[in-house]
């Protein structure tokens, strides 16, 4: 043998792996993300018209939705409206008691009554919108 090493298959694997190891190089981009690219605005003396690049840092910020109600769920009153509707309320109630009523003119009455006592009932219930969001 004429001075040349003799070099085992794990020596060589172990050579190949160490020398892997010392040639890869840190990801310089490693946990940032392109968020967004886009051309600044241009002014009027010339400035801007560059390409600008937004760049995110650690882990994506969660979406935060507004709850959703549909806008039949319930009625939003303010004080002046339901005294009001109270008052309409004791109003059909009267003219409910009096003899002369005709059975439409009644069932007329009943029917508004039903519907004026349904959005008094509804209303800051709860059980659609939470307070915070009211």
């Amino acid at each position: 043998m004429s001075g040349k090493k003799q070099v085992t298959v794990a020596e060589a694997v172990a050579a190949v792996n160490a020398l892997v190891e010392k040639s890869k190089v840190a990801d310089p981009n490693e946990g940032r993300t392109v968020v967004g690219m886009y051309l600044s605005p241009r002014g009027r003396d010339g400035s801007g018209g560059e390409v600008e690049k937004v760049i995110r840092t650690g882990p994506r910020e969660a979406r935060q939705y507004m709850p959703t109600v549909p806008y039949w769920n319930e009625p939003r009153l303010t004080d002046g409206k339901r005294r009001e509707l109270e008052a309409e309320a004791n109003g059909i109630r009267a003219q409910l008691k009096s003899p002369g009523l005709t059975p439409a003119q009644k069932i007329r009455l009943e029917q508004a009554l039903i519907h004026i006592e349904r959005i008094l009932g509804k209303t800051d219930s709860g059980d659609a919108v939470d307070p915070q969001y009211r």
